[in-house]
Formats: C-alpha cells, structure tokens, sequence
C-alpha cells in the first residue's frame, strides 16, 4: 500500500498521479452488490468502472502517493496541493466501492483506509473461495465429457446414463 511522505521524492517508474482528471462524483452505475456469491462479477464490474474513470492506480496501489509538502519558490516547505487531491479521490473512491457492498459484509472492511485497502480486503475474502472452486469444476466438466454427468431435466437425473431417446417408463 502507498503511504504518504514529506519529502519531495518520487518514484517515476510508477505511472504517477495527475490531478487534470479530477472526478467529483459517480454518476449511477447499476452496480453488482459485492456478497458471498457475487465475487467475480462484483470485480470485473469495479476493475471496468475504475478503468473507465481512470482510477485503477488507486485500486491496485501504483499510484504513488504525491508528497504532503513540496518546496516553495524560496525555500520552504508548503503544502501540495497535488496530495490533498489525491486523499480526496481515493476516499470518493474507497467510499463508492463500500457502497457496493452488501450489508452483511460491510465489518469486514471496517480496517480499510483507502481503496486499495476495501480492494485487498475484498479479493482476500474471496479470491481462496473462488480459486478452490476450480479443481471442483474441472471435475463437473470432465464428468460431462465422460457421460457420467447429466444434469436434471425432466425426468432424467444426475449420473443417468440412458439416452433421452429411449422410453423407459
């Protein structure tokens, strides 16, 4: 996760934060819920909506965080403006991808102080579950492949091997 500075230095090899594509709010998006079962979409909807507004940076933490005081013309430290703007569209970010979020699940994302962190919090929750899905659905679909698996429909069941053409009633 980004931390903010005091010093003027800056990493130039992460793309760095422009303050000229400033968002001020979101406009409605019909957003999936973030829950138990929603995981997948829930992200790729977030990534594509992020993309879109130019906001993967503040998600994925590359966006180093811009000093929180910069060298005036004479010397001395001042304020940068350009940090200010940063904390304001990472929490309007952090803020929107919480709304996102079913009821039942908002305690878990009470640590998260930036939208990196609601991002990290979510795949951690969910990203094992959905990873140890996949072995189980290699096994559903090599099963079809092999006959053993017919779903229900109508009268033939799960592991009925009988062809659908014959009559046996």
């Amino acid at each position: 996760m980004a931390n903010s500075t005091d010093s003027t230095s800056i990493d130039h090899s992460s793309p760095l934060f422009s303050n000229s594509h400033l968002i001020q709010s979101f406009p409605f998006h019909d957003t999936v819920k973030l829950d138990e079962k929603s995981f997948v979409q829930w992200q790729q909807h977030v990534r594509l909506i992020s993309e879109g507004y130019e906001l993967l940076g503040f998600l994925e933490s590359t966006l180093p965080v811009p000093p929180r005081f910069v060298a005036s013309p004479n010397g001395a430290l001042t304020p940068n403006p350009d940090a200010s703007t940063f904390v304001q569209q990472d929490k309007l970010l952090a803020s929107w991808l919480l709304s996102t979020t079913s009821a039942s699940l908002l305690s878990c994302f009470t640590a998260a102080k930036m939208a990196c962190d609601v991002w990290t919090i979510a795949n951690r929750l969910f990203a094992a579950s959905t990873g140890a899905k996949v072995p189980h659905v290699r096994y559903e679909l090599h099963s079809v492949t092999k006959g053993f698996f017919v779903p229900k429909f109508g009268r033939y069941t799960v592991g009925d091997r009988k062809s659908p053409n014959t009559n046996d009633e």
